[in-house]
């Protein structure tokens, strides 16, 4: 019994990214994350399968038969994403800056690594445009710049990223304050979870913009909001399965 408690703890970490997820079917590949969002969705399946299965576990046979199932599909997963490595690096996403920040692209943002499954790093090169002191609230603050991912519907997908500066570039008025100019990059972090990676087969364009804009607080509530209802999606999850024990 020890053994079998033991691997339904490895499966509730294993497939914490899956749990609660509706079937995906004909999820999109042709996007800029690829076959990234389809390789999520079938791991789901897979992972839902033995979870129902993990909790009428009786003895140590099944709990061995199952086990292997989940390293099986833990090594497929990885030679899925191995593969798309390839063949996503250096793709191009469809980048905007939001109206009023002194930010000046060059060029898309481009995938630079697929880290995993579940996180995709992205990087876009530009110029701030417009100086600032960064002690007063009132003044732009290149630090709070931020990237947001939106579907193809306008719907907020995830949220992070930060701007690096070239410090052969960095032109400071002061302790505080600093010059347009200043030459970096945008780095983010794509993440794909399972409440928005239906989303990222349907992405529709990533926005610069700051911390302190309406557009950026609507995009975190959302996406709170997001998780939430996951959240009792998987709460509601592990209660049936556990009836069925």
């Amino acid at each position: 019994m020890k053994k079998i408690l033991m691997l339904l703890g490895c499966m509730a970490v294993c497939c914490a990214m899956f749990v609660g997820c509706d079937n995906g079917g004909g999820i999109a590949t042709d996007g800029p994350f690829g076959k990234l969002p389809q390789i999520f969705d079938t791991g789901y399946q897979k992972a839902m399968e033995l979870r129902e299965k993990g909790f009428s576990l009786t003895n140590t046979e099944e709990a061995d038969k199952m086990a292997e199932e989940l390293l099986a599909l833990k090594d497929q997963i990885d030679k899925d994403v191995e593969a798309e490595k390839a063949v996503l690096q250096d793709k191009e996403l469809t980048t905007e800056v939001a109206e009023g920040i002194p930010f000046k692209l060059e060029g898309q943002a481009k995938i630079v690594k697929v880290a995993d499954l579940d996180r995709v790093d992205l990087e876009c090169a530009g110029e701030l445009t417009e100086g600032g002191d960064l002690s007063k609230a009132d003044e732009f603050d290149y630090t709070k710049l931020v990237v947001v991912a939106y579907d193809k519907e306008g719907k907020p997908i995830h949220a992070g990223g930060s701007f690096k500066y070239d410090v052969s570039t960095y032109k400071a008025k002061g302790t505080w304050a600093y010059e347009a100019g200043v030459k970096g990059k945008m780095e983010y972090a794509a993440r794909l979870e399972n409440y928005n990676y239906k989303q990222w087969a349907n992405f529709g364009k990533l926005v610069i913009m700051s911390k302190s804009s309406e557009a950026y607080k609507q995009a975190v509530e959302q996406l709170k909001n997001a998780e939430k209802a996951q959240e009792e999606l998987e709460k509601a999850a592990d209660e049936k399965a556990a009836e069925k024990k």
